[in-house]
């Protein structure tokens, strides 16, 4: 946010991001950033002439999308009014009134930073539906490329551009399916998949259950001659992992809870072996999004962890009742086969009797919310 102050065609250094802003917002990592730029600043000259007496650090980045960054000079043009004083910094001779006194007003910018800085990335998402999310993805043209070097699979990151909107997105290829598979904690498992193509039916169901808004939108495309799940780029501080590493709460346990029920509920519709923490993201305003269901849909009609549901979204538990065994053959015909189908709707049927027991034994009120 402190880089924003220039117009964008007023640059002068450049510095090669390391890592994109947008892929880590750890807050001691925006911390550090921030101290780097407030001691550059603190290093230029404050009589009138002359010029900065050295480049800013190049652990400095601006906010972004992640190509090579910028931090944008100090030109006399570039001025900001805090608390009615006009800062205007010098730069190679020009004059400058930035005084010793008023550093602090950049302090307290750096902090107002700090305190909201994925406020300011979500601002900066485009606005658009779910369907134009949709034909975004499956007609932009791919203009960049990186590959992650996380989880099993290594998704691919995109940058994709309609000319109009350039944004990010994660496609995964991987189609693998053995008649079993060997884990290092020495479980077997008979029929294993892992596919992208439970990313989409994991949306799709999502959809039908009205939950769409916990997860990216997914849809199918081809990509280097291979077909995979794209799905939007979420603006993320952090996941669960890191979270629970940084021992970090929630600043709304309530709100946060039943966020984390829905997860719950919908990761035993699913069945999905491979849940971590990892696959639980946290995005703005704390609101949690779950990704990445390639090892979802198992074939059994039981339960994984039935002692997770403890609480239902009452919205949730009605469009469970409702849901449609035709309906959803129908919109996952070229995602799910029917046995996986069949798996499904038993384990719904478990999900629902569950809850209505609970609040039998409880009453509504302790269980739905």
């Amino acid at each position: 946010p402190l880089a924003n102050w220039c117009a964008p065609s007023s640059l002068d250094w450049r510095v090669k991001a390391n890592e994109p802003l947008g892929d880590r917002v750890a807050s001691q990592v925006l911390t550090s950033q921030a101290e780097d730029f407030i001691h550059f600043l603190s290093s230029l000259p404050l009589a009138h002439g002359g010029a900065p007496d050295r480049p800013p650090p190049s652990s400095w980045r601006c906010p972004g999308t992640g190509r090579t960054t910028c931090i944008h000079r100090l030109a006399d043009h570039c001025q900001m009014s805090l608390t009615g004083v006009d800062l205007s910094p010098q730069y190679r001779g020009r004059p400058m009134s930035v005084l010793r006194s008023q550093r602090i007003s950049l302090l307290v910018i750096a902090i107002v930073s700090l305190i909201c800085p994925r406020s300011v990335s979500a601002a900066n998402e485009p606005t658009l539906t779910n369907e134009q999310i949709k034909q975004f993805l499956l007609t932009a043209k791919v203009v960049k490329s990186k590959q992650s070097g996380k989880g099993i699979t290594s998704p691919w990151r995109l940058t994709l551009s309609d000319g109009t909107v350039t944004h990010d997105g994660s496609f995964q290829a991987v189609d693998e399916h053995k008649t079993s598979s060997q884990f290092s904690s020495g479980r077997t498992e008979l029929n294993f998949v892992d596919s992208y193509k439970f990313n989409i039916a994991a949306y799709v169901l999502a959809e039908l259950l009205g939950i769409e808004d916990m997860m990216p939108v997914y849809v199918e495309r081809k990509w280097r001659g291979n077909s995979g799940s794209l799905s939007w780029w979420l603006p993320v501080q952090m996941d669960e992992e890191e979270r629970h590493k940084r021992k970090v709460q929630a600043p709304d346990a309530d709100a946060w809870n039943k966020q984390m029920y829905r997860v719950r509920v919908f990761d035993q519709l699913v069945a999905d072996t491979d849940a971590n923490l990892t696959n639980v993201l946290i995005g703005p305003d704390w609101k949690i999004y779950r990704v990445d269901f390639s090892r979802a849909f198992r074939l059994s009609k039981d339960l994984n962890r039935p002692d997770d549901l403890v609480q239902c979204d009452r919205k949730l538990l009605e469009k469970l009742k409702a849901l449609d065994a035709n309906e959803v053959a129908a919109k996952t015909k070229h995602y799910l086969t029917k046995d996986e189908l069949k798996a499904v709707m038993a384990r719904r049927d478990k999900i629902v009797d569950r809850f209505q027991k609970l609040v039998a034994e409880k009453g509504e009120n302790q269980v739905l919310y």
